[in-house]
């Protein structure tokens, strides 16, 4: 479970929206032999992010409190956010091409299978049938 430490910026009916602070990784990052698994979240999100938690704790703006993620949650969000659009892409451009012979016909079909298989990984997103995976609050006690 990767655990990060958050400040709490507002608070909704079940849920916040947390600032989670930049110091991801396995804390070997940065050295020479680390994984440098969280430079793809200094390249794309910055060091510091703002994300909506659900929660049933009472919390407070400004609490610092500690939110986790499943191990298998970047991988499945990251399939569902480009694999699966990128299936619907080459499927798209097979179907197309074996139905309408030519260039145009493969390239319609992948538009076509790209725009619909990215709607649908949205709409799953949406739906939030990820099954438990989304950023949750582990420990609201924490001193500031």
């Amino acid at each position: 479970m990767n655990t990060r430490k958050a400040i709490v910026l507002r608070v909704d009916s079940g849920s916040a929206l947390v600032k989670v602070g930049g110091d991801g990784g396995c804390g070997r990052c940065g050295e020479t032999g680390g994984c440098g698994g969280d430079v793809l979240g200094q390249l794309f999100g910055g060091r510091c992010a703002s994300y909506r938690v659900e929660t049933d704790r009472p919390l407070s703006p400004g609490a610092e409190i500690l939110v986790a993620v499943e191990p298998r949650a970047p991988l499945f969000a990251a399939a569902l956010a480009y694999g699966f659009p990128l299936l619907g892409l080459l499927l798209g451009a097979g179907i197309g091409g074996a139905q309408w012979p030519g260039d145009a016909g493969a390239v319609l079909g992948a538009v076509v299978g790209l725009v619909s298989s990215s709607a649908v990984s949205m709409w799953l997103t949406r739906r939030k049938l990820a099954g438990g995976l989304a950023v949750r609050v582990i420990d609201s006690g924490m001193s500031h």
